[in-house]
């Protein structure tokens, strides 16, 4: 006798739907990915991962305004490891061009440099919103902070983007 299917529900087939659109957004096949991941969330409508993945997807498929809500759910999913969400938020946020969007991308780079703080891009990024905000010692500050854990590699970048905003700021 063979074995049987899993259960339609059962976390086998979860984690094979999730499994599933991973790779495909991972192949580029994004309307693939998410309808294989709205799948997995009428499975599992709480599971954070999932949440996030599909966020990601609409995202790269340009539909920022539905992943920033997508992700901001995942957010709230993942209250122990809500930085992923919330960097991903924050990129969908500034990629919409919406007039609130800047302003909750820097709540969301917050939230991701409150819970891993010597994460480079969540510092970078927000010196770089704060730089188009003309906000240059705020951008300073962000900059000075990532060149003092930063790896050597990235010095040149950041020794850049120091001299830019000291351009900017008449310094």
């Amino acid at each position: 006798a063979g074995a049987a299917a899993a259960p339609k529900g059962s976390p086998a087939v979860l984690h094979e739907l999730a499994q599933r659109g991973q790779a495909l957004a991972q192949q580029g096949r994004f309307g693939e990915a998410r309808s294989t991941l709205e799948r997995a969330l009428l499975v599992a409508p709480a599971d954070g991962a999932i949440t996030l993945g599909l966020g990601s997807v609409l995202r790269a498929q340009g539909s920022y305004s539905e992943a920033a809500r997508v992700l901001s759910s995942a957010a709230a999913l993942l209250p122990h490891d809500s930085w992923r969400a919330h960097l991903q938020l924050a990129f969908a946020l500034l990629e919409s061009g919406e007039s609130s969007g800047e302003q909750r991308a820097e709540g969301s780079l917050m939230s991701v440099i409150a819970q891993t703080p010597r994460l480079e891009q969540a510092h970078l990024e927000l010196a770089q919103l704060y730089q188009r905000q003309n906000r240059l010692d705020e951008a300073g500050h962000r900059l000075h902070l990532v060149m003092q854990f930063s790896e050597r590699a990235n010095l040149p970048r950041l020794l850049f983007f120091n001299a830019t905003l000291a351009i900017q700021g008449g310094r």
